[in-house]
């Protein structure tokens, strides 16, 4: 069954502004645990431009997932291209996991070789 975790996510807000984006409409669910003990995770959302149309520069976005004592259990990226960027972009993040995460971090960052 999927349960709703999107009270977990929180945003890096500075970042965001930093990078001239907002991340909008975030939701987040886990579904299992399966026979295995594992659990399927989805994070979905869509990055906006807050200063028009476009995006200055390439941004990665990173996804952190949390366990009960802070600890950084899992993480993943993506890149988003001022060639492919119109406006808004939505993103989505998969991830097999062991556990239902405390806490859900997701902020732009500046892409690798930068």
């Amino acid at each position: 069954m999927e349960r709703d975790i999107t009270s977990k996510i929180e945003r890096l807000e500075a970042l965001e502004e930093r990078w001239g984006v907002s991340l909008e409409a975030l939701s987040s669910s886990i579904e299992g645990p399966d026979d295995d003990g594992k659990c399927k995770f989805k994070l979905s959302g869509q990055v906006r431009s807050i200063t028009g149309l476009t995006i200055d520069k390439d941004l990665r976005l990173v996804v952190t997932l949390h366990d009960g004592i802070g600890r950084v259990v899992n993480m993943g990226e993506q890149t988003q291209s001022t060639d492919r960027f119109w406006g808004r972009d939505p993103f989505e993040f998969r991830f097999i996991i062991h556990e239902s995460p405390c806490k859900i971090k997701v902020y732009p960052k500046k892409p690798w070789g930068s």
